[in-house]
């Protein structure tokens, strides 16, 4: 089983949590267009589930789909596979998707119906970071025009 640093787990979460939270601070403000505005609140929850979500779903698959026995078992099914497949081609790339270990250590095998939901969520959740980072940079082109202009920090900041 992967080694899962608990007490950094407990550290991070609140921070996570935080970060993911704060796009939903936008949730009212001004968007260029209502469609937008509806793509940043699904984002921003999705966001949010995410690091809600994820932390539970990482601790049940360390628990339940990397216990040595399990591990052991899908090393010796998928030596099985190899003998005696039809379809060699999807099996090769199962293997490799499962395992991508330059050493292919038995140890770090993924078992395929953990690793594909992850990665449809995963993608899902880098498509909606992106759209926030887009949608961020778009947001400049309706900022005023003062917002542009030169502060002189000579009227604000006392100097000598």
């Amino acid at each position: 089983m992967p080694n899962v640093d608990t007490r950094a787990e407990i550290i991070c979460a609140p921070t996570i949590l935080l970060f993911s939270s704060v796009f939903l601070i936008a949730w009212n403000s001004t968007f260029p267009s209502a469609t937008e505005k509806l793509l940043w609140r699904i984002t921003s929850v999705n966001t949010l589930a995410f690091a809600l979500v994820g932390g539970p779903l990482s601790l049940y698959f360390h628990r339940k789909m990397f216990r040595p026995e399990l591990t052991k078992a899908r090393a010796q099914a998928t030596m099985k596979r190899k003998r005696g497949s039809k379809n060699r081609w999807i099996s090769r790339l199962a293997a490799r998707l499962r395992n991508i270990d330059p050493e292919l250590d038995p140890n770090l095998e993924i078992p395929l119906r953990a690793l594909m939901p992850v990665s449809f969520v995963c993608a899902f959740y880098c498509v909606g970071r992106g759209f926030i980072l887009t949608e961020d940079l778009i947001g400049l082109r309706i900022m005023p025009e003062s917002a542009y202009q030169t502060v002189s920090w000579s009227k604000y900041l006392p100097h000598w």
